[in-house]
């Protein structure tokens, strides 16, 4: 059975539909209903189009001011992702050691390759002045490979 609060729509609440309820002069807080007419829906149909081109327009022109700015800002975009990039990196090499590290007898075994070998280097390279002379060549040898310049060896 139907519902009895339901009624059907009538004209006149058709008609109450059909208005618009705007603000009357500045100085008079109340409101007037003014019925909409066909002018005022090109109106909004004009507004609406004006807006869509307004907005393709902005996100036409996104890509050119993406490109801009990264011109104008390049170094400091170009560090920042630098940044970012080995933070992450970091984080990734933190957790896999800490992983590494919950295997039973993993942790004490790495600790001493890591003591053996600086052992081994402070032997190798720095106890005599003609080691460290070598190392020192070949740090700035890989500087040189490194940043593509030429160091005074002195």
């Amino acid at each position: 059975m139907e519902d009895l609060s339901q009624q059907p729509e009538t004209a006149e609440t058709a008609a109450q539909e059909d208005t618009s309820i705007v603000e009357a002069s500045a100085g008079n807080s109340e409101l007037a209903t003014q019925p909409v007419d066909s002018s005022s829906e090109s109106k909004s149909d004009t507004k609406r189009q004006l807006i869509a081109k307004n907005i393709a327009d902005f996100l036409g022109e996104i890509p050119t001011r993406v490109g801009e700015t990264y011109k104008k800002f390049q170094t400091p975009i170009v560090s920042i992702v630098l940044i970012v990039t080995v933070a992450i990196l970091l984080k990734i090499l933190v957790a896999v050691f800490s992983a590494l590290n919950e295997i039973p007898l993993v942790e004490p075994i790495l600790e001493l390759i890591g003591g053996c070998y600086v052992v081994w280097f402070a032997f190798r390279y720095l106890l005599k002045g003609s080691t460290r002379e070598e190392l020192r060549l070949q740090i700035n040898g890989l500087v040189e490979q490194f940043l593509n310049k030429k160091t005074k060896s002195s």
